[in-house]
């Protein structure tokens, strides 16, 4: 076989896989909407095929109807704030929200206006100790119930 074509191949092969475990990290650098792309790494507002993190020492507000794949809040020494006004987040597999350090009075907060969270209820699902949620509307399985 051609040395050009397989490593075209390579290339090919490699850039496929890499979109289909997409990874988005919330850099906050130019304020806190979820709707900026150049507030993530690699830059761009995440779509439902995205593992979407938010890391320790960020806040976010979802100020659009915003999808990922999974969602997950790290651990650590400060506390995040995950806000939904009246726009909502689908997560269509797993959420995991870490806790903070141990002996850390900080939060991971997720609080809920008048929009929504909804996840796929047939996914694990993770919450750990000094989780708190404030909610309105929080769907499992288009039920509101908690």
């Amino acid at each position: 076989m051609n040395t050009k074509l397989l490593t075209l191949l390579v290339i090919i092969g490699l850039g496929s896989f890499s979109t289909l475990y997409a990874q988005k990290s919330f850099s906050g650098g130019t304020g806190g909407s979820w709707s900026l792309a150049t507030n993530w790494t690699p830059s761009g507002v995440p779509a439902a095929t995205d593992d979407v993190t938010i890391p320790n020492n960020k806040n976010v507000t979802v100020d659009i109807a915003a999808v990922c794949k999974s969602f997950t809040i790290s651990g650590g020494n400060n506390s995040n704030a995950i806000t939904i006004g009246d726009k909502s987040l689908t997560v269509t597999g797993a959420v995991t929200i870490n806790a903070p350090t141990t002996g850390a009075t900080k939060t991971k907060t997720i609080s809920i206006s008048t929009g929504s969270l909804c996840f796929n209820c047939n996914s694990k699902h993770y919450l750990t100790d000094s989780t708190f949620f404030h909610y309105n509307n929080f769907y499992r399985n288009n039920h509101s119930d908690w």
